[in-house]
């Protein structure tokens, strides 16, 4: 099967290692690797993908929390020009320990959008963003679909 290059991954990039976040607080996701940065659009020291092409793209991410008491909530989401939550999604821990969530959602994006993964968690303390070498637990990638 041969896939029509607008239909590519133009960014993919992941976190390899944990760190900490403040409770009922949102957070730009902190990443520190790229599987593939086509044309650069993903900057690494702003954790922002910057759209130089209006179109509909197809956005999804993943972030991984360590050790969340039962009961407490995560919520992750897509930001637009880092004040506009665009899609989002949440989950409640069940007990101690690991909880992921991801969220995908189709947006148009304007030329000169900067477009980030958030996450805010609720409790009294701090949490780690889990991440690892392979980029399975905390990621963000962003497809051209159709412009």
């Amino acid at each position: 099967m041969t896939v029509p290059e607008e239909h590519q991954i133009i960014s993919r990039v992941f976190r390899t290692s944990s760190y900490l976040i403040t409770p009922n607080l949102w957070h730009t996701v902190n990443f520190d690797e790229s599987d593939f940065n086509v044309g650069n659009n993903f900057d690494l020291s702003i954790d922002s993908f910057n759209c130089t092409y209006a179109g509909y793209y197809l956005i999804s991410g993943k972030v991984t929390l360590e050790l969340l008491q039962d009961g407490e909530r995560m919520l992750v989401a897509i930001a637009r020009n880092t004040t506009t939550l665009e899609a989002g999604t949440s989950t409640h821990a069940s007990y101690l320990g690991f909880i992921s969530a991801g969220v995908v959602d189709i947006l148009y994006l304007n030329e000169g959008d900067l477009i980030q993964l958030r996450v805010y968690h609720t409790d009294s303390i701090s949490r780690n963003v889990f991440g690892n070498s392979y980029g399975t637990y905390t990621y963000f990638s962003i497809t051209l679909i159709e412009d």
